[in-house]
């Protein structure tokens, strides 16, 4: 039996040893497609990113959106653009004044 264990005890030392070696090929073929990249990146510029720009809309052009999302709402609906509005006149008074509801309710008209 002692002989059976010493023979199954090498064969296993030797599958660990080829283990590490293809380990420690791998781990240095990393290191150094690592480096590469690392070493590109440091001879690239850095290159800037444009900040975000507000998007400012004035009442005017948020209504004139409304405006037309709703006549085309009522195009694809056969109803009248007119009739539509002064509902949303009638229903949201105090909102008319905001452009951000405006084009809210523009984009809601747009895809309906």
């Amino acid at each position: 039996m002692k002989g059976i264990e010493r023979i199954t005890d090498r064969i296993g030392a030797d599958v660990q040893a080829e283990i590490d070696g293809v380990m420690g090929k791998a781990q240095a073929k990393a290191d150094e497609i690592r480096q590469s990249y690392e070493a590109q990146a440091a001879k690239a510029p850095a290159k800037a990113v444009p900040a975000p720009q507000a998007q400012q809309c004035t009442l005017e052009a948020a209504t004139e959106r409304l405006l037309a999302a709703i006549s085309g709402y009522a195009g694809r609906r056969g109803k009248s653009a007119d009739d539509l509005f002064e509902q949303l006149e009638a229903k949201f008074p105090d909102k008319l004044s905001d452009a951000n509801w405006l084009l809210l309710m523009a984009e809601r008209y747009e895809v309906a």
